[in-house]
């Protein structure tokens, strides 16, 4: 429970970009994506732009197309990762 309070902004201590690995889950908290990751299944968190929505789940699509023998879990971190990378012009 304390780690998914990390992930919301009204508990959290810091804005800063957060990714955290647990035994059944990756929680990704990068500005305005804030989402739980699981084997199977992203949960992500309301309040995210319906251009940032459409934007990862398009990456999502593109990644899952280009290696589909990828973990599902690794292919929507990546996803989620990647907006703030494009932002910073990596």
């Amino acid at each position: 429970m304390r780690d998914i309070r990390q992930l919301d902004s009204a508990y959290s201590i810091s804005d800063r970009p957060t990714i955290l690995v647990r035994h059944q889950a990756i929680l990704v908290s990068i500005d305005p994506i804030r989402a739980v990751i699981l084997r199977h299944r992203c949960i992500v968190f309301p309040g995210m732009p319906s251009d940032v929505a459409t934007h990862l789940e398009a990456t999502f699509v593109a990644n899952m197309a280009e290696s589909p023998d990828a973990p599902f879990e690794f292919t929507y971190a990546v996803a989620c990762c990647l907006p703030s990378m494009l932002t910073f012009d990596l």
